[in-house]
């Protein structure tokens, strides 16, 4: 293999890894001394990149979202919170301001943004839509383990 091509997938397969590119192919000194060390578990590595939310901001990565297509049970905790109960987990989405005719019991449509692949994450423009037909903007969407559901679903 040609050392320009090996340096290019060096430098590639390092980027793919999140480490520094190496400085050369063929010189095996400069690629040790180059390379970035290797970090510690949740410090930013996206194949173990845990669920983040800022306070004001959008659950990331998007494969944490909420999947509508995946809903086996929604509840009405009150106008603002729903508990969500899916296929592999639990969710609380809260929205922006109390919602007119969010009940139990009742239809509520899921409505993502084209950006999340059909999930929700609390991105600006989500929004749920009660059969009063109000639309209900989504002010965040938050995953939680099992005792956080049965907390939420107490109004705690």
């Amino acid at each position: 293999m040609p050392a320009i091509r090996r340096t290019l997938v060096t430098a590639a397969c390092a980027c793919a890894l999140g480490l520094a590119a190496a400085a050369s192919a063929q010189d095996p000194a400069a690629t040790a001394s180059t390379a970035a060390a290797p970090q510690p578990a949740g410090t930013g590595s996206a194949t173990n990149a845990a669920p983040v939310a800022a306070a004001d901001g959008p659950l990331r990565p998007v494969s944490m979202c909420l999947d509508p297509g995946r809903i086996r049970h929604w509840t009405a905790v009150d106008a603002r919170d729903i508990a969500v109960q899916t296929g592999d987990g639990y969710y609380h989405v809260k929205l922006d301001v109390d919602c007119d005719g969010l009940r139990d019991g009742g239809m509520l449509m899921f409505r993502p943004t084209p950006s999340t692949d059909g999930r929700m994450c609390g991105d600006s423009g989500e929004t749920v839509v009660p059969e009063s037909g109000m639309l209900c903007r989504v002010a965040s969407v938050r995953p939680l383990d099992k005792d956080g559901y049965k907390a939420l679903l107490k109004g705690g």
